[in-house]
């Protein structure tokens, strides 16, 4: 599975901002065109983000995914620095995903099924 480590790429602990979350576009859209719709966002070493920069990252593969006519099958956030909680929940939800937590922490987006 292709993936991006943005403690790699954004040498910060805490990810405040949709500007931070910009400074990795290309690398999210490289990550879309390699993936087949499924990819993963590896937080390791990250202490936290704001959900600004969730959210500006979730618009990125989305733009990214339209541009290059890639659907988003599954997105793994690997490693996430804070529990699952209903303002990750409301952040997806306009971008018409959903997320669960898998039985290893990880947590796993898809879209929102039709309906």
């Amino acid at each position: 599975m292709t993936s991006v480590n943005v403690r790699e790429l954004i040498p910060k602990n805490v990810l405040g901002s949709r500007e931070t979350a910009r400074t990795i576009a290309s690398d999210i859209a490289q990550a879309v065109h390699e993936s087949h719709g499924s990819f993963e966002i590896d937080l390791q070493g990250v202490l936290g983000f704001a959900p600004a920069f969730f959210s500006e990252i979730l618009s990125m593969i989305g733009e990214a995914s339209q541009e290059q006519s890639v659907p988003l099958v599954k997105l793994v956030i690997a490693h996430p620095p804070t529990e699952l909680s209903s303002k990750h929940h409301a952040v997806c939800r306009p971008h018409g995903l959903v997320i669960s937590e898998s039985e290893h922490g990880d947590w796993l987006i898809t879209p929102t099924s039709p309906r």
